[in-house]
């Protein structure tokens, strides 16, 4: 195998990782927003998850556009995750923001890594 081609190789790691952990964190909040939001919200008994909702929606779409934009959608995520944590530091809630939009942050540094990566090994192919 050459030289190129085991590097192109390597590659897939990345874009892997950041799909598989962009993957987990999507399901997370999906089960986290009918599972435990909604019943609450239809009982009447919880805070309104309707602001959290949309700002979380954002970093999950840019995962999903991620799988074929990789420019955008790790954009999407990463102004999501930003948001996300912005949104908990309003509410004085640091470990909250923390544990929500570090997720999608690390997820959206997997695919800019990849694309680095990426960018590097066709400049070099470029260069020979």
């Amino acid at each position: 195998m050459s030289q190129h081609k085991k590097q192109a190789h390597q590659l897939r790691f990345y874009k892997l990782v950041a799909q598989t952990v962009g993957l987990f964190v999507s399901i997370f909040f999906l089960l986290y927003t009918f599972g435990d939001g909604m019943p609450e919200q239809v009982k009447g008994e919880g805070k309104s998850w309707f602001p959290f909702l949309i700002i979380v929606l954002l970093p999950m779409i840019g995962y999903c556009i991620a799988w074929f934009k990789e420019q955008i959608g790790l954009a999407l995520m990463a102004i999501g995750s930003i948001c996300i944590i912005g949104y908990f530091l309003y509410l004085n809630d640091v470990k909250t923001g923390l544990i929500y939009g570090l997720p999608f942050l690390v997820s959206a540094f997997l695919f800019y890594l990849h694309l680095y990566k990426k960018g590097q090994l066709q400049h070099k192919s470029h260069i020979k």
